[in-house]
């Protein structure tokens, strides 16, 4: 940064020194937050061109570093204000050898496409495991799918009249847990709709993210918009994965405006209620909200059976009543939500079976080691590691996220952060979030307690090893 200061003094002496000052004292604590090294890689690096008075106007050397800083250090600009507390106003923007470079593609050169993934044909109504409590859900999609194919082959007058069909809420809202079928009724909705002649965007949240990133990055942001907004309808599926993006977050927002004011269907999966999304702009969740929000269950266990043979015979790998009746027992023993695993195992099957091999429960545990473990892991939460840790040292778990700086309450609130961070793999900033600290204060809190593990002449080492012995108890 000191570096950039000279540049910028030789460069151009008429630069508001105050407001200078105020860039460089807001990257000083910006550092804190998010690391020194991301600092001076992604911010510092923005070119000062103008500084006036309470007034910044930056320079990125690319679309991409341009999304970064809109990404992750717009959010905090408020934090950027001058010695009497005004906030200093930031402009980006991005160079002209970028905007050349961004510009049309050079002949030859590949065009900017938005690519998807295949759906998967076997994911229709017809094979979706119906059970009661979903009954509600799945004639609101077929109802959905006959009016919008109804729409497409009828004059839209026609459809006003008082016998006509009634428009389905918009938006429609499903969640539920892992291995509920969020995705798999928005891809038997799509199937449909598709073969009624209807133009569907589908994909999860994490796609839409890669779209708009890979568009801004390729100045392509006309393209990206005319498929999103000009859709008949709109899926998205995993919606609680667009947290902290907030550039993603905007497109969305007027994604959405756009599609609902042109009365187009728009269907959102996600694995909890709107008002329990976390890291997502409220108007965006109460937008969620206008239509109609239903919850999806997954199946029970005593239906596993009937499951499995289902997913055996579309998939045209026929199982034995006794190999059904092993994979149902390792199955109830090691997963609570099993329709997922269920189909990569018998994948799995039919790429390493062969006559001389015995199915065995051995061999299916081997073909299952991954996943067995994965769901081991996913067992233990922060929420558990918390309310072991709080009742280790005879404390509440609330104790461990007050900001009472007593010795009692901060080393198991350090210890807790380094549970978590050891066995969850979380990064900083989210275990950050979890105590209402920033993520330099966990990443100083996990280095603390590995030092005192390390120190024999302080008894945390043993502390930590009972508290680990109670949190294996759960992966048992």
């Amino acid at each position: 940064m000191d570096e950039q200061e000279k540049d910028v003094t030789k460069e151009n002496c008429s630069l508001d020194k105050t407001t200078v000052d105020a860039w460089h004292q807001f990257l000083k604590r910006l550092g804190q937050q998010l690391g020194k090294e991301t600092v001076d890689r992604w911010v510092a690096t923005l070119h000062i061109k103008k500084a006036g008075y309470r007034r910044l106007t930056l320079e990125a050397k690319d679309s991409f570093q341009a999304l970064w800083f809109e990404e992750h250090v717009r959010p905090k600009i408020g934090a950027c204000v001058d010695p009497m507390g005004a906030s200093i106003r930031v402009t980006l923007q991005t160079g002209s050898s970028v905007a050349k470079r961004t510009g049309k593609p050079k002949k030859g050169s590949d065009q900017f496409k938005l690519h998807f993934r295949d759906l998967d044909p076997t994911q229709t109504f017809e094979t979706f495991h119906v059970q009661q409590e979903n009954l509600l859900v799945i004639k609101l999609l077929d109802e959905m799918c006959s009016h919008l194919r109804a729409t497409k082959i009828k004059d839209l007058s026609s459809l006003a009249a008082p016998d006509s069909v009634q428009a389905p809420p918009n938006p429609i809202y499903v969640y539920g847990p892992t291995g509920s079928g969020k995705t798999h009724l928005l891809t038997s909705s799509a199937l449909r709709l598709q073969k009624a002649g209807l133009t569907v965007a589908i994909a999860r949240a994490e796609l839409f993210t890669e779209h708009v990133v890979r568009a801004i990055r390729a100045g392509e942001m006309a393209k990206f918009r005319q498929f999103w907004r000009n859709c008949d309808v709109l899926m998205l599926d995993d919606v609680h994965l667009l947290a902290r993006k907030s550039t993603t977050q905007e497109e969305f927002f007027h994604t959405f405006n756009t599609l609902h004011v042109a009365g187009k269907q728009i269907l959102l999966a996600a694995n909890c209620q709107p008002g329990q999304l976390q890291f997502i702009e409220p108007r965006l969740v109460s937008r969620f909200e206008w239509g109609l929000v239903l919850p999806l269950h997954s199946p029970p266990k005593k239906q596993f059976i009937h499951l499995l043979e289902q997913k055996a015979s579309l998939l045209k790998f026929p199982l034995s009543p006794a190999i059904i009746q092993e994979i149902s027992l390792l199955f109830s023993s090691s997963f609570t939500s099993a329709v997922r695993a269920l189909e990569t195992l018998i994948l799995r099957l039919r790429l390493s079976t062969s006559t001389t091999k015995k199915l065995n429960s051995g061999v299916l545990k081997d073909l299952l080691a991954d996943l067995i473990a994965q769901e081991k892991f996913s067992a233990l939460t922060p929420d558990k590691i918390l309310s072991i840790t709080a009742e280790s040292y005879g404390i509440t778990r609330q104790d461990l996220l007050l900001r009472s700086q007593n010795r009692e309450f901060v080393l198991p609130r350090q210890v807790a952060m380094y549970l978590v961070r050891k066995h969850l793999k979380l990064p900083y900033m989210k275990i950050g979030d979890l105590f209402q600290k920033n993520h330099s204060t966990v990443m100083s809190s996990v280095r603390h307690v590995e030092k005192m593990i390390s120190d024999t002449s302080t008894d945390v080492g043993s502390s930590i090893a009972s508290i680990e012995i109670n949190l294996s108890e759960i992966h048992a």
